[in-house]
């Protein structure tokens, strides 16, 4: 036998007296002399120290759970509206309908990944800081509609995907990308992205007591706050707003007002107008702002203009093709509804083009 059978026998012996010892019976002498029923390692120590503390945490939820008070919404002449109640309305009331949304966007999802059109996440980013650029309200209007932001990250990455999809291996040409500029920028389109109307940002007064808006103006005159005085004696729902009304011109319809525009697009910065009469009223008319009309240069929106023109082209050449595609995708989807009781989903595959297809969007 070598040393290092003996080794091995040596530490099997070891092992074999420790089982031994950790098998003796409480109150059992140990090869020490001391009972092996009055020593604990910590280890065990730790075990029940966390066996108890979850015993604690368990009966703390429990209670938790038993003396659960509803969460309330609204207080209603002292009664309380809670948030199970609301919740339980909602679903009343659209939960059918959301639940319609959630598998549709779910699907489309799915079936935009399995094409490879899912843009990245970094993609997803770059999109939205150029979203929060053009508009500095961006996270501000979004907060106010409850979105998250994996909600904005969800709506722009279906957007992408979809107009990745529609453009897969289609072009441009200069002259396009030119023609979808000149529509884009023209006054005679209402929905110009490249053009922005001449514009007036006004306060204004409206009262068909000529008295009333002689108070007014006196009340102006003596320094009192326009908005102040617009709340005390205007009659428009504009005096909500501290009388403060934006008209654009050729978009802001004022045909009801008979010379109003002719009017305000003459008015200087700073100029007021009392007692104007227009439309069975008479109004005093604070200019705080006037915007000359802008053409954006091509070169400034060269880049959207391509996308645009591209995208364009893409929706006339592939719109059907894709609804198509995504009908069968929805047709062959393995959807199940937990409780069928409660949610009537149809699983058929839509009809519509507007229905099978994932949100457009440039």
């Amino acid at each position: 036998m070598t040393m290092q059978d003996n080794a091995g026998g040596s530490g099997t012996a070891a092992a074999s007296s420790q089982k031994n010892l950790r098998r003796a019976a409480p109150g059992a002498p140990s090869a020490s002399g001391k009972k092996a029923g009055k020593t604990m390692s910590l280890g065990n120590k730790g075990s029940i120290i966390l066996v108890g503390a979850l015993g604690l945490f368990l009966g703390a939820l429990i209670m938790h759970v038993r003396d659960r008070r509803p969460l309330p919404m609204f207080f209603v002449n002292g009664h309380v509206i809670t948030r199970d109640e609301f919740d339980h309305q909602m679903e009343i009331s659209a939960g059918n309908q959301v639940a319609q949304i959630l598998i549709g966007n779910k699907l489309k999802e799915q079936f935009l990944k399995k094409q490879g059109v899912w843009p990245t996440q970094a993609q997803i980013d770059q999109k939205l800081a150029k979203l929060r650029s053009v508009n500095p309200n961006f996270d501000t209007i979004a907060r106010s509609l409850h979105e998250t932001p994996d909600d904005e990250d969800m709506a722009i990455a279906l957007t992408m995907a979809q107009n990745n999809l529609l453009s897969k291996g289609v072009t441009v040409t200069d002259a396009e990308v030119r023609s979808f500029y000149a529509l884009e920028s023209s006054p005679e389109n209402p929905n110009a992205a490249f053009y922005q109307p001449e514009a007036v940002q006004l306060e204004i007064i409206i009262n068909k007591d000529k008295n009333a808006i002689t108070a007014a103006q006196a009340a102006l005159a003596g320094g009192a706050n326009f908005a102040d005085v617009a709340r005390k004696y205007s009659m428009d729902t504009s005096k909500n707003n501290g009388g403060v009304v934006t008209f654009v011109k050729g978009r802001t319809n004022l045909s009801q007002y008979p010379g109003l525009q002719q009017k305000v697009f003459a008015m200087a910065v700073g100029q007021q107008i009392n007692g104007f009469k227009c439309a069975g009223g008479f109004w005093i008319i604070r200019c705080v702002a006037h915007s000359a009309a802008v053409i954006k240069p091509f070169d400034q929106v060269e880049e959207e203009c391509r996308k645009g023109a591209l995208l364009q082209k893409a929706q006339n050449l592939n719109q059907e093709k894709m609804n198509q595609e995504f009908a069968q995708f929805r047709s062959t989807a393995n959807i199940v509804s937990v409780n069928p009781t409660e949610f009537k989903i149809n699983l058929a595959a839509p009809t519509s083009a507007s229905a099978a297809a994932p949100p457009a969007g440039h």
